[in-house]
């Protein structure tokens, strides 16, 4: 189970910052994080302002290029300004009237498509520009910097500043060639330009991936890699409004160990941790796609699934068989023994607005948790299921 356990590492500053650099180039970067922790989700809002004031931004640099007396040069320049223009202004209202993404995959295309077209817009401006124009424009290259910092992987961020190095680069030698500054000035003021758009940054994020990694492990359980109850519950109002928009269901499931206990008194507590680590891989495979997983307690289990009665019921069914996982040391030749659970589910027939979802959950809880209770009390390894 070492992969469950990777779930809740990352880097620290304890490891000293060779480490630390490397686990920042290299972890995987949770791009539904910054959009979906329940601390965010209040700034949604502010979010999407800010990301639409900075594609105004480089859409104002393109407005004043087009009015400039020393403007895009020849048809072609002023044509590619004026399309870039449009771009950038329907990408504001989009940002403005879209939702945020609510699946990592759209979160990542998100992000990315921002960082590129503000790039590459950027860029294609410049160009049409006299050299000296464009170079000054380097700085809306900051822009984009921006949305490196806090939104796209360390990958993306250097890519994002190995194009904006050599643009700035390119730049600076349009102005050499030109005799209008000495090479002095144009290394001085290429030297400014790469630390405002690169320097800042790159430190930027290694610090904030850093803080970012600290604020995900608060939300997980250090032995399982699965959320803790404080996850679950950061889970609740992404999960409610996906149900809301595709009017499905949400059941609430409570699953706890059968005799639990006797794993730790036969085999140790290093061997129940084992089999709690066993537990939670099975837990993921058998809940599906898209649901919310935690360990919520010492032997108990939560997951919080979405979809239509038939499919809920079926997958809840299938739990108790699927979590049946060895209890003892495998491989050794002696018997092994399996643990059973416990299942209790409550299903939320018509989900209330994602804002009240935690009145939701707490009923459904209440209730999952007397049905895991009888399922136990009629001799366990099995499944009741009620409605609310």
């Amino acid at each position: 189970m070492t992969g469950l356990r990777s779930q809740a590492t990352g880097p620290r500053i304890a490891d000293g910052w060779p480490r630390a650099f490397w686990l920042w180039l290299t972890n995987p970067y949770d791009y539904l994080w910054i959009v979906h922790h329940h601390s965010m989700r209040p700034l949604n809002r502010q979010l999407r302002f800010a990301l639409a004031a900075a594609t105004t931004m480089m859409a104002l640099g393109s407005v004043l290029a087009l009015l400039s007396s020393r403007g895009p040069r020849g048809v072609w320049g002023t044509a590619i300004t004026l399309v870039i223009l449009v771009l950038q202004a329907i990408v504001v209202v989009a940002i403005m009237r879209l939702p945020m993404p609510r699946t990592a995959r759209r979160a990542r295309a998100y992000f990315v498509g921002l960082l590129i077209f503000g790039d590459l817009g950027v860029a294609a401006v410049m160009l049409t520009l006299p050299p000296l124009d464009g170079a000054f424009g380097c700085v809306l290259l900051a822009l984009t910097s921006t949305i490196c910092v806090y939104f796209v992987s360390a990958r993306w961020v250097v890519a994002h500043l190995t194009f904006a190095f050599w643009f700035i680069v390119l730049s600076a030698w349009r102005v050499a060639r030109t005799d209008v500054v000495d090479l002095f000035g144009v290394g001085s003021g290429a030297v400014a330009m790469l630390t405002a758009v690169c320097g800042a940054p790159i430190a930027s994020h290694v610090a904030w991936t850093l803080l970012s990694a600290d604020a995900r492990q608060s939300v997980r359980d250090p032995l399982t890699g699965l959320r803790n109850r404080r996850g679950v519950e950061a889970g609740l109002e992404v999960t409610w409004s996906r149900a809301r928009s595709s009017a499905a269901m949400v059941a609430v499931v409570v699953v706890d160990v059968d005799d639990f206990k006797s794993v730790n008194d036969t085999h140790g507590h290093d061997e129940g941790d084992e089999v709690l680590q066993r537990l939670a891989g099975a837990m993921l495979a058998a809940s599906g796609q898209g649901a919310v997983v935690g360990r919520t307690g010492g032997e108990e289990f939560m997951a919080i699934l979405v979809g239509t009665r038939e499919e809920l019921v079926e997958r809840i069914d299938a739990m108790a068989p699927a979590l049946r996982v060895p209890a003892g040391p495998v491989g050794t030749g002696a018997p092994v023994l399996s643990v059973s659970v416990s299942v209790g589910a409550a299903v939320i027939v018509q989900p209330s607005s994602p804002r009240r979802s935690g009145d939701d959950f707490r009923e459904a809880q209440r209730r999952a948790d007397g049905l895991m209770y009888e399922a136990k009390r009629a001799g366990g390894d099995r499944a009741a299921i009620a409605d609310l």
